[in-house]
C-alpha cells in the first residue's frame, strides 16, 4: 500500500509544480478557448490520454486534467459534477488501455499476459469515451 500511497503523492506533488511554476501556462490558454461541451470533453479525451501516456498512472491524470479543465468548464458553465464525469470518462478509464501505465501493467502481470493481448477484451474501456463523446455531441445538436 505504501507504494500507492506514494505514487499519489509524488503525483500531487507534480501537479503542484506544474501549477506554481506556470509550466502549462501556455496549454492553459489554449484550453480556454474552447466553446460548450462538446469542444471542452474533446479536449479532456487528449489531454487525458495524454497525461495517463506520460505520467504512467491514473492520478497524475487526475491532478493534471483536472487542474488544466477546471477553468474552462467554469467559464462555460458547466458544472463540477459533469467535469468529474469527463475526468473519469477519459483519464481513468482510458489508463488501463496505455500498456505501460500502471493501470494496465499490474493487471496484465499479475495475470501474466502480454501488455497487449487483453485489449480487445477491454472494449468496454474504449466503449465508454467514445459513447460519452457521442452523447454529449447529440445534446450539441439539441440545443441547437
Amino acid at each position: 500500500m505504501w507504494k500507492a500511497i506514494f505514487i499519489v503523492f509524488v503525483s500531487s506533488i507534480l501537479a503542484n509544480l506544474f501549477e506554481n511554476t506556470g509550466l502549462l501556462h501556455t496549454l492553459d490558454t489554449t484550453l480556454a478557448k474552447a466553446k460548450g461541451h462538446f469542444q471542452l470533453y474533446t479536449q479532456m479525451l487528449v489531454v487525458g490520454t495524454l497525461s495517463c501516456a506520460i505520467g504512467c498512472n491514473q492520478a497524475i491524470a487526475v491532478f493534471l486534467s483536472e487542474q488544466l479543465m477546471r477553468t474552462p468548464y467554469e467559464k462555460n458553465k458547466i458544472s463540477k459534477s459533469d467535469l468529474a464525469i469527463d475526468i473519469e470518462n477519459t483519464g481513468i478509464v482510458i489508463a488501463a488501455l496505455i500498456p505501460w501505465n500502471i493501470a494496465a501493467f499490474v493487471p496484465t502481470a499479475t495475470l501474466g499476459v502480454s501488455a497487449t493481448a487483453y485489449i480487445p477484451y477491454a472494449f468496454y474501456l474504449y466503449l465508454i469515451p467514445l459513447i460519452q463523446w457521442f452523447i454529449i455531441y447529440r445534446k450539441k445538436d439539441a440545443v441547437m
